[in-house]
């Protein structure tokens, strides 16, 4: 049996360094100063400064080589400054525009973010879920080039000089993807990047059909896409 097990989704403070959640441009390392453990394998308490942690995209030291190892808390220093609005997540753009706002407190982000999250994901409770399964891809500046040139239409998001990150969700549903069920098993109607579960259906089959959309994205797009949960 396949268990899914997704950290963003847990809720849990000490969940955030070990997945490094994030959205729209803004992610917990960014906050993080320094996250304390209990380490079972020496049973003493650590200390990890935010450099410590080799903080990436969706992913920690916390999630490699200390996986399963320790009880996480964590010290966050947050700023009175302005919060950072990144406009270039259409989404998000698009919700404050539609409620007349051009310069979003903190409060009305917040407002802003969980909104379209909730219009985009499915109910907990009401549909199985594992979240966001994808990683989205970073592909380099040229790889992008060519394919824009084959799909005009294809999104992109800043990474740094030489890539750029793409949203795994849009590949997915430019291969027909989104909303295709089969055996109750399929990426949400919704939210190409959701892979959920209908009714019934085992954890082989959800793996089965995430190697699926994975084959035929690197066909189409020579991306290798990473599941974002941890598959035990």
């Amino acid at each position: 049996m396949l268990i899914f097990v997704y950290q963003k989704h847990l809720g849990t403070v000490g969940a955030t360094p070990v997945q490094n959640i994030g959205a729209y441009g803004v992610e917990a390392k960014d906050y993080i100063e320094k996250v304390r453990v209990y380490n079972f394998q020496i049973k003493a308490f650590e200390y990890y400064d935010n450099q410590d942690c080799r903080f990436a995209y969706r992913d920690s030291a916390f999630k490699a080589e200390l996986k399963d190892r320790l009880v996480i808390s964590v010290n966050f220093r947050l700023s009175k400054a302005p919060v950072k609005y990144e406009r270039f997540y259409p989404a998000l753009q698009d919700h404050l525009l539609n409620q007349n706002i051009t310069e979003p407190t903190p409060k009305d982000i917040y407002q802003a973010v969980i909104a379209v999250r909730q219009s985009k994901l499915p109910e907990v409770g009401e549909i199985g879920s594992a979240g966001s399964f994808f990683k989205n891809p970073v592909v380099t500046q040229l790889h992008f080039e060519e394919l824009i040139q084959k799909f005009p239409k294809l999104s992109s998001y800043p990474y740094d000089d030489q890539h750029v990150k793409l949203p795994a969700g849009q590949l997915i549903d430019m291969l027909g993807f989104k909303g295709d069920y089969h055996d109750n098993v399929g990426m949400y109607e919704k939210q190409a990047l959701i892979l959920v579960n209908l009714g019934g259906a085992t954890g082989n089959a959800l793996h089965q059909h995430s190697l699926k959309v994975m084959k035929a994205v690197e066909e189409q797009f020579k991306i290798c896409l990473e599941p974002e949960v941890i598959i035990l």
